[in-house]
């Protein structure tokens, strides 16, 4: 369970299986304030037995790649009776301004540093300090 979940975590997998919802129940849910609920992808064949060789001999992994779309029921529905199987990645997407926050949040200490300082250097040089 890696993404947007409130815990990012592997889940053992049991012999009974475990459906899409109740990964995503194990894992604390989407986070409602970065995940994009309509992006929430499982990544499965990641494993020797989907893979082939390409031209130049090397071995490619071809994956399969679903996507459930969780705001809408028709969605939920489906989530409940996807079965996941060993080594599936669930992959949650962020929420579309996500990306730019935490860009911004990156950036910010170093913008508040440089207007302390400009603050600091205009008040020495104009008798303020």
């Amino acid at each position: 369970m890696v993404g947007e979940f409130s815990k990012q975590m592997a889940l053992p997998y049991s012999t009974g299986g475990m459906s899409l919802n109740d990964a995503i129940a194990d894992a604390g849910g989407v986070s409602l304030d970065s995940a994009n609920t309509s992006a929430i992808y499982v990544i499965r064949g990641l494993t020797d037995e989907t893979s082939v060789n390409s031209e130049s001999g090397q071995t490619i992994s071809r994956p399969t790649v679903y996507r459930l779309n969780a705001n809408s029921p028709v969605g939920l529905v489906l989530a409940n009776q996807f079965e996941l199987k060993p080594r599936d990645i669930v992959y949650a997407a962020p929420a579309s301004l996500v990306n730019f926050n935490r860009a911004f949040a990156q950036i910010t200490p170093a913008l508040n540093t440089i207007f302390q300082t400009l603050l600091i250097y205009s008040r020495a040089n104009n008798g303020g300090l």
